[in-house]
């Protein structure tokens, strides 16, 4: 029978430490964002239509962006330069310059193959004691299957002040 406390180490996995260099390792990036979350939708995601979507993104525009009426804007990537987005993002999206003023929720969405078909991304501006607010003030879709990036919230300019640029010129330099 297990005590209380060989409960508590087998429920928090710890990170392997390096013999040679003594180094501590860090967690990757996906596992610094707060409140991961999945969520499986009713569907079952037809592989052979992704793939002719990413194929047929190859040689489209890299980075195409439309203001919608309401606070929306769609992005449309080449498939490339929307890989290149995804890793840029969520490495914005942990830096201690934006964790400093923002709180960021994950949201994995699986098919029922769970395949992961989506990413959804809430930005929480901290409040005084650090804590997080209840309203997300800017939702970040991302849609793997047709390389598109969905901005809606009452304050989108977080995505376009602090996020869009930085990673718009990384990919500019990139191509």
């Amino acid at each position: 029978m297990a005590t209380s406390i060989q409960k508590q180490e087998m429920a928090v996995p710890k990170l392997r430490r390096s013999i040679r260099s003594k180094t501590q390792l860090t967690a990757c990036l996906e596992d610094q964002i707060s409140n991961e979350k999945n969520v499986t939708r009713e569907y079952s995601l037809n592989r052979r239509n992704a793939l002719q979507k990413k194929i047929d993104n190859c040689n489209s525009k890299h980075i195409d962006i439309n203001f919608k009426p309401g606070n929306n804007v769609i992005i449309a990537f080449s498939s490339a330069a929307y890989e290149l987005f995804r890793v840029e993002m969520k490495e914005k999206l942990n830096s201690p310059q934006f964790n400093s003023n923002y709180n960021v929720t994950h949201e994995a969405i699986y098919d029922e193959q769970r395949h992961i078909v989506e990413d959804k991304y809430k930005i929480h501006k901290k409040k005084m004691d650090g804590t997080s607010g209840k309203i997300s003030k800017c939702t970040i879709n991302s849609y793997r299957t047709t390389s598109k990036i969905l901005v809606n919230g009452s304050e989108i300019n977080i995505f376009l002040q602090h996020i869009l640029p930085d990673i718009q010129e990384y990919i500019e330099q990139m191509f």
